[in-house]
């Protein structure tokens, strides 16, 4: 893993994601990316105005929202981007970055994830690895993966990255493939049970 991009806000959950991929690069030896992008409805200002904004955004960058960055060795820079958030696809393109993390608010369940959140947005359009940081869970290591496998090449796609993430950071991996037995199949002790052939 070479280089990594973090979108940021200055929200907490945002640097609580960043916290989070600092110590991945930390282990990796990737460089850190931070990235924010200035919506295009900030963006309808003038010309002046326009370019204020993104020195302070540059600021914020530089300063506070880049903060878990300042006290450690990794090698890091900023990027301020305009438009929506495709921008920020189209950075890690550009960048060709191994990884794009952001940071969610404190959620209860996988539906807390509303439809238009930025993690919703990218989970649904990136090409790349992405991981989606909650905020509560930003402090736990990468000690143990979990991959999901089914067979398609997605899948194999994902265990390669989940086993080149492994041996670099030393976690444990499980592949785990789920399926739903349907209730009328053979009962488990009968040797063509569903259960038999999991085992």
């Amino acid at each position: 893993m070479k280089r990594i991009l973090v979108g940021v806000d200055g929200t907490d959950h945002a640097i609580a994601g960043l916290g989070w991929a600092t110590r991945l690069a930390e282990r990796t030896g990737a460089q850190v990316i931070v990235a924010n992008v200035v919506h295009t409805d900030q963006a309808e200002l003038s010309v002046e105005a326009a370019d204020a904004l993104a020195v302070e955004t540059e600021r914020h960058l530089l300063t506070d929202w880049s903060a878990p960055l300042h006290a450690t060795d990794v090698p890091w820079s900023t990027l301020v981007l305009n438009g929506d958030p495709d921008a920020l696809l189209g950075a890690a393109d550009r960048e060709d970055v191994d990884l794009i993390v952001v940071g969610v608010r404190r959620h209860g369940s996988v539906a807390a994830l509303h439809v238009g959140s930025l993690a919703h947005h990218l989970a649904h359009l990136t090409r790349r690895p992405l991981a989606i940081i909650p905020e509560p869970a930003a402090e736990h290591p990468i000690d143990h993966i979990v991959v999901g496998v089914d067979g398609t090449d997605g899948s194999a796609a994902a265990a390669r990255f989940a086993a080149d993430l492994a041996s670099h950071t030393g976690a444990d991996t499980l592949a785990a493939y789920v399926f739903e037995p349907l209730a009328e199949w053979v009962p488990e002790n009968d040797p063509r049970s569903w259960r038999q052939a999991a085992q």
